[in-house]
């Protein structure tokens, strides 16, 4: 049932992805608010990129952090969401009728929008659990600066995914789907963080260390390692899929109740005004 919910959803891109509640689904200014979110969203990803290669002398330990791997994730999310809009928003000045614009077609559905239906929660849920985990479990001002990119990193995307959920989004996460592909990332990750902490020679961070996290040190302390992956699995990442959740629901219908919340309620003027436009 949740995956016949979420194909059925996902069919209905277009009239979704052009509503912005900010805006009382404007879809002009839903177009503009999606360009600027997603800009912004890629130059503090770019931000980031370039600290890290300047800090390490060009070796690309960027790719070795959880982090940064969601940072390209939410880069994905930002991308394939604007290109989406655009498209519906073409759609919708060209086509003259509601069937074109907001048709449950499955063979139509671009590429872009399924990668976007993939990453719609794994991005605002990663960018809460890596900014939740940093900064209650892994800073410490004894060992670490706080810094710019620091922040942009473990803090900056994850308000930008805050505000893309309250202000500008009306996809909803209320599925089993989302979850699952927000464990399918993580669990790409873990794999790549055993394989390139066990099987690669010299893996090591851009410290020198043998490992990527201290926290996940698989040679020295399997055991420990485990329990995190264990607590994070259980623990951190249901609660940040709950906050997440409750942005897109409970704030997000505090915040706009007369826009209504439900994605799946089409705007009565959807029709004339697609038509006046055509």
């Amino acid at each position: 049932m949740d995956h016949a919910r979420w194909i059925e959803e996902r069919s209905r891109w277009r009239e979704i992805v052009v509503r912005c509640p900010v805006f009382h689904d404007d879809r002009n200014k839903a177009l503009r608010a999606r360009v600027v979110s997603t800009t912004t969203i890629l130059a503090l990803a770019l931000f980031v990129m370039v600290e890290n290669l300047i800090h390490s002398e060009g070796t690309p330990y960027y790719f070795i952090w959880l982090t940064n791997w969601t940072g390209l994730l939410t880069g994905t999310y930002a991308v394939t969401f604007c290109w989406a809009t655009v498209v519906a928003a073409r759609e919708e000045h060209t086509v003259g009728n509601d069937d074109g614009i907001n048709g449950n077609s499955q063979t139509q559905i671009p590429l872009a929008v399924r990668i976007l239906w993939r990453t719609k929660a794994a991005a605002p849920v990663c960018q809460l659990l890596i900014t939740i985990m940093y900064w209650g479990l892994l800073y410490s001002p004894k060992y670490t600066n706080v810094t710019a990119d620091n922040v942009v990193a473990h803090g900056g995307l994850c308000f930008m995914m805050v505000t893309s959920l309250t202000l500008t989004a009306r996809m909803s996460l209320n599925n089993l789907i989302d979850l699952w592909n927000t464990y399918a990332f993580l669990l790409t990750y873990m794999t790549f963080n055993i394989i390139y902490t066990l099987a690669i020679p010299n893996g090591e961070n851009n410290d020198g260390q043998p490992y990527v996290y201290e926290i996940l040190h698989w040679n020295g302390h399997p055991e420990r390692a485990t329990i995190v992956v264990v607590v994070t699995a259980f623990i951190m990442v249901p609660i940040s899929y709950g906050v997440a959740l409750g942005l897109t629901t409970k704030v997000r219908n505090y915040l706009f109740p007369d826009v209504g919340l439900n994605a799946h309620t089409r705007p009565a003027h959807t029709g004339a005004v697609t038509r006046a436009a055509a």
